[in-house]
């Protein structure tokens, strides 16, 4: 028999991995790349009829600024939505953090706001959204909130509205990560540095500013990255929320209109939708995924622990951007190069050698970003490079010296000045403290009346989304009882749940193996190739459900629990690996020495000693997978055409449709909401508590 080292054929452990990852991903990437230069019409049914292109889909595109335009509204949209939320979720995590240092000496409790952001984190976002879409706009902009504010929000005509309320509702789903990332690394600074920097001054402005924050700035920094990868790609949150917005005038082109919340998933959408031609969608979808990869490059930048190579990863990038950027718009646009462009390029390329002149260089690429929103307006004048030249600035290294925080403290906060030290107040200390009470209450109230909308509209008895008094006028359960006898909503929590138990069945099957493998080889080899693997799970979106649409139509997968099973297995198998391979690594050697000396197998040695070690990893990756494939809304809305077959999040979804949907049916929808999350605490509340 084998013994429990390696073996040659040990590679044979990813083959599974390898498998649903090509079967995912790079099949349905290759076949749109392929029909997007072979494919005319709406043949997606292989490569039968289809015949050689060219480009001649992506001139298409590129000749029309609608492509364009949705970039820049997506940049836009992605930057603002990034700074908002990271800047909130910083302010709430200093908070909990003060909370947590008074109530220090006292017996152990949680963390303040606790139950506020699981609100936002335990809500499904096809719940969530569509409940904030039902508080801000109502019915054509009466609405609770038009009723407590005196102001009406259009989503549907007003195209401010419309951005504006999109990105309030994404700031609040996304506290809670980036809440609790950044106050779990501000709970690690040094007790003693903070007590030392109390005596010098009270400020807590001051405080954060030089000591707290320069600990945890690459937190900061890889969040706001991973964040913006996130936004770039939103679907599911626009799409339930403004279904791409109000059109604007600005933004009407030869073949498209553009609304205010015409992102590029949204523009891929429609294009799928609307045009009878899938070669213009896959070479769309290619486009999209090349514009994911850059970000995801990005992303990937900010991870790297050295700050000095991390900026200049980062401003490399930004010039190979910003050159390929050149003759790109000269072909396709007819813009010329201005003088500023390369003053701006020469300032970035000298930069490596005199640090300085990438300020500058930032400065004037912000005052012709500004010159040119002014001459031609915020669609074709904002630049989609704007945020790579924000993340590269914001990588200049400000703070130098050690790496201890006391040392921190001993070196750097002296540098400051006496005067400012020594004062117990500054001007900017009331902003600061407003905005921090600002961010605190704008997530209670929200998550508080949320919550409160959801259970009023559930037992009201009226098909409307105005609250008009503390209880409905009409309180009846018998939103409840249609659901299980009209509208039979058991037939779809099955479904659910079968989608969901073969996902958290086929993660652990898939992962172990591959996890095992990566332990036993290099660990400089091993995280590249789980760097690869997160990498392969963080790029999907519209861009690559759509390409799947046409490889599952081909291989019959189309309308089929197992598919959606296979797609939200890969979304799981990043975490997964990671955790589970992690793990292995540290199988102690008492363990496999024994093994090895009684003959064991790799198998034998993986079923009998490593899974029954790991029981409680793999039951959390299992549980986050159930989740995550219950919780799914785009991939059943693209993979799904029968609806005996759709899960809850689509049925739900037909109750109250996009924002131009004509008969809404509010309690139905609050009432079967009500139930989804009682069946998720019910089949696994429990169990998730403990894991």
């Amino acid at each position: 028999m084998r013994p429990v080292a390696r073996t040659n054929r040990a590679w044979f452990a990813l083959v599974p991995l390898c498998a649903l990852l090509g079967l995912i991903t790079l099949i349905p990437a290759f076949d749109a790349l392929i029909s997007s230069v072979t494919t005319q019409g709406d043949s997606a049914l292989g490569f039968a009829g289809r015949f050689w292109l060219g480009l001649d889909n992506y001139r298409y595109l590129l000749r029309d600024r609608a492509i364009f335009y949705s970039l820049n509204l997506t940049m836009a949209w992605a930057t603002s939505n990034v700074l908002i939320s990271v800047g909130i979720s910083l302010l709430i995590a200093q908070f909990m953090h003060i909370r947590m240092e008074r109530s220090k000496g006292g017996r152990k409790r949680r963390p303040p706001l606790l139950g506020f952001l699981l609100i936002p984190l335990g809500i499904p976002i096809y719940i969530a959204v569509p409940l904030w879409r039902a508080l801000l706009h109502g019915d054509a902009g009466i609405s609770l909130f038009s009723n407590l504010t005196g102001i009406t929000l259009n989503l549907l005509t007003d195209p401010i509205a419309s951005f504006w309320g999109s990105l309030l509702v994404s700031v609040w789903m996304n506290l809670p990560i980036t809440t609790f990332v950044l106050y779990s690394h501000l709970s690690r600074v040094e007790a003693e540095v903070l007590d030392s920097a109390r005596l010098e001054t009270k400020s807590r402005f001051e405080t954060m500013r030089h000591i707290q924050f320069p600990a945890i700035r690459t937190s900061v920094m890889i969040m706001t990255a991973l964040n913006f990868v996130k936004a770039s790609k939103e679907f599911t949150l626009i799409h339930l929320l403004t279904d791409g917005g109000a059109p604007m005038l600005s933004g009407i082109t030869e073949h498209h209109i553009i609304g205010s919340t015409t992102t590029l998933g949204i523009f891929l959408y429609d294009l799928f939708t609307s045009f009878n031609s899938y070669g213009l969608t896959a070479a769309f979808s290619v486009i999209m995924g090349a514009i994911v990869i850059i970000t995801l490059a990005f992303w990937m930048i900010s991870t790297q622990s050295n700050p000095a190579r991390r900026q200049t990863w980062a401003t490399m990038l930004l010039l190979v951007l910003m050159i390929a950027d050149i003759p790109f718009k000269i072909k396709f646009l007819g813009d010329g190069i201005s003088v500023l462009t390369l003053v701006i390029l020469v300032c970035y390329l000298a930069s490596f050698r005199w640090k300085p002149l990438l300020a500058l260089g930032s400065f004037l690429f912000f005052v012709q970003v500004a010159l040119d929103i002014q001459r031609n307006g915020f669609l074709e004048g904002f630049s989609p490079l704007l945020p790579a030249v924000l993340f590269v600035l914001l990588q200049a290294p400000r703070w130098t010296g050690g790496g201890s925080l006391a040392h921190l403290f001993k070196h750097q906060f002296p540098s400051l000045g006496k005067w400012r030290i020594h004062r117990q107040w500054t001007p900017v200390e009331v902003p600061y403290l407003t905005a921090m009470y600002v961010a605190v209450m704008f997530l209670v109230v929200s998550s508080s009346i949320i919550v409160y909308y959801l259970v009023w509209l559930s037992i009201s008895g009226l098909n409307a989304c105005a609250i008009d008094g503390l209880l409905p006028r009409i309180v009846t359960l018998q939103n409840f009882q249609a659901l299980f006898t009209t509208e039979r909503i058991l037939r779809y929590f099955l479904n659910t749940a079968i989608i969901a138990t073969t996902t958290a069945i086929f993660t652990p099957l898939v992962v172990i193996p591959a996890a095992w493998y990566l332990s036993t080889i290099r660990k400089q080899r091993a995280n590249l190739m789980v760097s690869g693997v997160h990498a392969l799970g963080t790029i999907g979106g519209m861009h690559s459900l759509i390409p799947l649409f046409a490889v599952f139509l081909a291989l019959g997968l189309l309308d089929s629990h197992l598919g959606l099973a296979l797609v939200y297995t890969v979304h799981a198998v990043p975490f997964a690996l990671i955790t589970i391979k992690n793990f292995f690594e540290g199988d102690p050697r008492e363990l496999r020495e024994p093994a090895l000396l009684e003959g064991a197998t790799a198998s034998q040695y993986i079923r009998w000693i490593l899974i029954p070690l790991s029981r409680p990893i793999i039951k959390t990756a299992m549980i986050l997978a159930f989740l995550g494939a219950w919780n799914g809304f785009t991939a059943p809305l693209i993979l799904l055409t029968d609806e005996a077959l759709y899960p809850v999040s689509l049925k739900l979804y037909s109750y109250v449709g996009s924002i131009a949907f004509g008969n809404p049916r509010w309690n139905l929808f609050a009432a079967a909401s009500v139930l989804n999350l009682l069946f998720i605490r019910l089949l696994g509340g429990n169990r998730f508590e403990k894991a």
